[in-house]
């Protein structure tokens, strides 16, 4: 009876033990296409360079009319600044302001591939002026 025990024990462990070697591996990998977000990085900070938390950045597609806006955060920054390939290639007028005071606009140049529209450049710094 012992042996039945130890050959029922071993034979048990044999079929978790061959589907590590040999059995069906499935890979468990995301759609790249849909797990990586490109963002544009719009720093905001004032006319003495300190970033400025709640400033609103507004990114208008100049072929489509197409607006994004989003807000910094506490460190000046936002990353809502983002194209799908939906909205597709093409340049971008983005623009900061905080009440009365407004930034210069700067273009940005989007490209798309299969997968992702990327910007250039991938990081912008506006200045508040008054």
């Amino acid at each position: 009876m012992r042996r039945a025990h130890q050959f029922l024990l071993v034979l048990g462990l044999a079929g978790p033990l061959a589907a590590c070697d040999g059995g069906v591996r499935v890979e468990r990998r995301g759609n790249p296409c849909e797990d990586e977000r490109v963002t544009l990085r719009v720093e905001v900070v004032d006319s003495g360079n300190v970033p400025v938390p709640g400033a609103t950045v507004t990114a208008t597609h100049l072929e489509t009319g197409y607006t994004i806006t989003g807000t910094t955060g506490e460190r000046g920054v936002t990353t809502s600044v983002s194209v799908d390939r939906s909205l597709g290639a093409g340049r971008m007028r983005v623009v900061a302001n905080l009440g009365p005071t407004v930034s210069e606009p700067a273009l940005v140049e989007w490209t798309c591939d299969d997968c992702h529209c990327r910007p250039e450049p991938d990081s912008l710094r506006l200045q508040l002026h008054r």
